[in-house]
């Protein structure tokens, strides 16, 4: 079965994005399978002088928000923290026709089971400065974000406090999806309100708000073959606020 990047118009898309992201025409001349590192249907098409990757979302109505989110998290991380992120390809979205596409720049990287000590070395001192980013409220106002598919409030709440953005903005969203979708059982989700009662019991003391990357597993970063001195956070669920570590 042809992979969904590669349908014609699909390929159409991203050569005419490379060609004005370049100035002069550009030809994807091979393909790499990345689908396994995201949620969407993902790749590398490989070209001259720089190589393309593409994730796409078939979802008219939430794909292009979804994926305006996501780049707006990556200027931010940039922005805030100075840290390196991918670079789009011309805007960066751009309309498919029966879906979007989210295109950055391909980095030349070092994979994951190759990676080194000081691989991972950098790889921590890139989330260490992302947390020394720190701001007067948890959460961001006005920038929406989402969790996998599922959109995520980002809104701060009044008291500001770590417990309560934590309990209306990330656990009582889920579990009113889990319960209303019939895949939580009734005992479970009053156990799980009452956790959430006690939480200001809990978690210790008062983190300040501090700039997080939602998503922190290994394929959101990128080690490139030029050393592990440059880090790319690939993927911001999070803006500004404390998760539960």
């Amino acid at each position: 079965m042809t992979h969904p990047l590669l349908d014609p118009p699909i390929v159409t898309a991203i050569e005419r994005a490379a060609s004005a992201h370049r100035g002069r025409q550009w030809r994807a001349q091979a393909f790499t399978d990345r689908g396994a590192r995201a949620a969407h249907p993902a790749g590398i098409l490989h070209g001259t002088p720089f190589s393309v990757f593409a994730k796409l979302s078939q979802d008219i109505e939430f794909g292009r928000e979804q994926f305006t989110a996501e780049l707006d998290g990556l200027q931010l991380i940039t922005r805030l923290a100075a840290v390196p992120t991918p670079t789009p390809v011309a805007t960066g979205l751009v309309s498919a026709g029966t879906g979007w596409l989210l295109m950055f720049e391909a980095l030349p990287e070092r994979i994951s089971e190759a990676r080194t000590p000081k691989d991972f070395a950098g790889i921590g001192h890139t989330l260490a400065t992302l947390h020394q980013v720190t701001a007067e409220r948890f959460g961001a106002a006005g920038r929406s974000g989402f969790f996998g598919p599922l959109p995520q409030d980002n809104r701060p709440v009044p008291s500001n406090r770590w417990a309560d953005f934590y309990a209306e903005r990330r656990v009582r969203p889920m579990l009113r999806l889990a319960v209303n979708s019939g895949n939580l059982p009734a005992d479970l989700a009053e156990r799980t309100e009452r956790l959430i009662d006690r939480l200001p019991d809990l978690y210790g003391p008062e983190p300040p708000p501090s700039l997080l990357h939602g998503d922190a597993q290994q394929n959101n970063f990128i080690c490139t073959t030029g050393g592990f001195g440059r880090q790319f956070v690939a993927r911001l669920a999070d803006a500004l606020g404390q998760n539960a570590s």
